[in-house]
């Protein structure tokens, strides 16, 4: 019975926590959208009305229409059941997939990614799940950054694992903030959900792998992934 109890409260305070992440966004579309209408009714009647502050109010909220909708598309990810379909991949072809797909951001900032990769054994992992979950550490790493930063990217094996590192010269991290970056909707970014690194670490489990973060304010963040060679 107090297991019930248990699992019944984490329930509770994850819909808590959804239902608040929606609850801003959505506050803004209602706002924006009200003086939108409220504007373009009296552009109608003739009055002198801002087209910049019209369009403005729009953008503000097409932008929590996308914020909502990356809400909704991490929330239904993470209460998917992982059962990894096990592959021998390249596990340097996987890290490129996800650059690739987090080639936008790192264009719109400017950042220069630097990698260094050592000859790696051929490795069993899902490979769709694990893009997804270093594109989830890509993406928090540039939410991190100035315009013009660097990405250091790394990849060695030892003993039967491969080890990859993630490193930033970002705005890091208080030890307060290091402490919760894998609790549900926790975030410091304006645009982030807060569920990136938290499904990251559910992905990287369930290859019966390890994902560990150092940080230090102001002087960036370094994320380390382990995953064995071979699956049991």
């Amino acid at each position: 019975m107090p297991a019930k109890r248990k699992k019944q409260g984490l329930t509770d305070e994850f819909i808590a926590a959804v239902a608040h992440e929606i609850r801003n966004p959505l506050s803004s579309i209602k706002m924006n959208l009200h003086v939108f209408s409220r504007d373009l009714s009296a552009l109608g009647s003739g009055k002198d009305v801002s087209i910049p502050n019209l369009q403005e109010h729009l953008r503000v909220a097409l932008r929590a229409v996308d914020h909502l909708e990356r809400i909704v598309n991490d929330i239904i990810d993470i209460s998917r059941p992982v059962v990894p379909e096990f592959s021998k991949e390249n596990v340097s072809d996987v890290m490129d997939a996800a650059l690739l797909l987090a080639e936008k951001e790192l264009s719109d900032k400017d950042i220069q990614v630097v990698k260094k990769i050592d000859s790696l054994p051929m490795v069993e992992v899902d490979a769709r799940r694990m893009e997804q979950a270093l594109l989830n550490i890509f993406l928090n790493s540039v939410h991190a950054m100035e315009k013009g930063g660097r990405l250091n990217i790394t990849a060695a094996a030892d003993l039967g694992t491969i080890s990859i590192t993630v490193e930033d010269n970002g705005k890091g991290m208080t030890q307060e903030v290091l402490s919760r970056v894998f609790e549900p909707f926790f975030t410091t970014s304006p645009d982030g959900t807060g569920l990136g690194l938290t499904l990251s670490r559910r992905l990287i489990e369930r290859h019966n792998g390890t994902i560990d973060i150092e940080s230090e304010k102001g002087k960036g963040t370094r994320v380390t992934v382990r995953l064995p060679c071979k699956q049991k």
